[in-house]
């Protein structure tokens, strides 16, 4: 499962590597079009399946771990290297629980 990494009280990104392991970070596409208007964004299809989101091109970055980038470090990075990126329901829960809500079906 994937959890959210929590901000301090000033919205900084609290992350400590004895709590969360190695800095390992990839960037997810939540696909937008606008609306038949063009006056607001809308979530377009792909964003609704229940399918693994599509990475933005350039993969799992590494650069930004606070460790000394040890064996230990090269098999977390390639073991996120082959995880897939988390569901847009999965996405979803995560930023609920980032910014401090819940989620509950709408129907």
């Amino acid at each position: 499962m994937t959890t959210a990494i929590k901000s301090d009280e000033n919205g900084s990104p609290w992350f400590t590597p004895e709590e969360h392991g190695h800095r390992l970070e990839h960037a997810a596409m939540v696909y937008l079009r606008r609306d038949s208007d063009n006056k607001s964004w809308l979530i377009d299809w792909p964003a609704t399946q229940p399918d693994p989101m599509d990475g933005v091109s350039g993969g799992v970055v590494d650069s930004e771990c606070e460790c000394d980038f040890d064996d230990e470090h090269t098999e977390a990075a390639e073991v996120a290297r082959k995880s897939p990126l988390p569901t847009p329901l999965e996405l979803l829960e995560l930023l609920a629980d980032a910014l401090g809500y819940e989620t509950r079906p709408k129907w």
